[in-house]
């Protein structure tokens, strides 16, 4: 089977929320909003890469 590079879309960097100055009580929770988004982001990423990685192993058992 050939090679098959993952979506770049996987594999790029997770944006960084700016942290906001000065730092108050409701931007805080903006930022956190802004920061658990991210990891969520990371984690379907994860998934979609494990799901895809599964599909691999596979074909390559039926290929046996």
């Amino acid at each position: 089977m050939p090679y098959v590079p993952l979506p770049a879309s996987l594999t790029g960097e997770t944006p960084q929320p700016e942290i906001p100055e000065p730092m108050t009580w409701g931007s805080s929770l903006d930022l956190n909003v802004s920061l658990l988004s991210a990891l969520a982001q990371c984690n379907r990423d994860k998934a979609d890469i494990r799901d895809i990685d599964q599909q691999r192993i596979a074909e390559q058992s039926i290929e046996k």
